[in-house]
């Protein structure tokens, strides 16, 4: 029996969307604005080979109007030891999912959330010396009002295209690093 595991609800939702993005070029081009199947075409196609230029090529998707840029960091380690001494160790959810199916074939996921103690697969990052790769928004060039109140998630296509990527890699030498404090 094969288990099914759902994702849950999304996190955060966009303030903004392609739905705007258009509403607002047609309402500045009106009668030579193109049909909405040919903006959203041309769209995708940008976003896709701006995105894959990021995280193939390394380089850093600076966006129009002071907004900043977005580029991949390496950031700190995936499993540490916190100030309080505890060890933090990040899960690969995927892999553990996938061992548990393998231990507990003939429970449901309700079951299987009941058992205490299960085994967890963790995150080595050994291509990446134990750290994580990230996306990131630089907003140092970032001119606009209230530019801290926002944030980057990117979605879990962009988001798993690097992550495969990267576990691909023997090695990554490049990608700039961060210090946080």
């Amino acid at each position: 029996m094969k288990l099914y595991f759902g994702r849950g609800k999304r996190k955060i939702t966009a303030d903004f969307g392609a739905e705007d993005i258009y509403k607002f070029y047609k309402q500045k081009y009106k009668e030579q604005a193109l049909s909405k199947s040919k903006f959203n075409d041309i769209w995708k196609r940008y976003i896709n080979v701006r995105l894959q230029m990021v995280i193939f090529e390394n380089v850093d998707f600076t966006m129009p109007f002071r907004m900043g840029e977005i580029c991949i960091r390496i950031g700190r380690q995936a499993n540490r030891i916190t100030k309080n001494g505890k060890f933090q160790f990040t899960v690969d959810w995927g892999e553990t999912k996938k061992k548990w199916e393998n231990l507990y074939p003939d429970k449901t996921p309700e079951e299987i959330a009941k058992i205490p103690n299960k085994p967890l697969v963790y995150v080595l990052n050994e291509n990446t010396d134990g750290k994580k790769v990230y996306w990131r928004w630089e907003r140092i060039t970032c001119s606009h009002k209230n530019y801290t109140v926002y944030r980057l998630k990117m979605n879990r296509e962009w988001s798993k295209m690097l992550a495969n990527y990267v576990k691909q890699l023997d090695k990554i030498p490049y990608y700039g690093t961060v210090n946080k404090k």
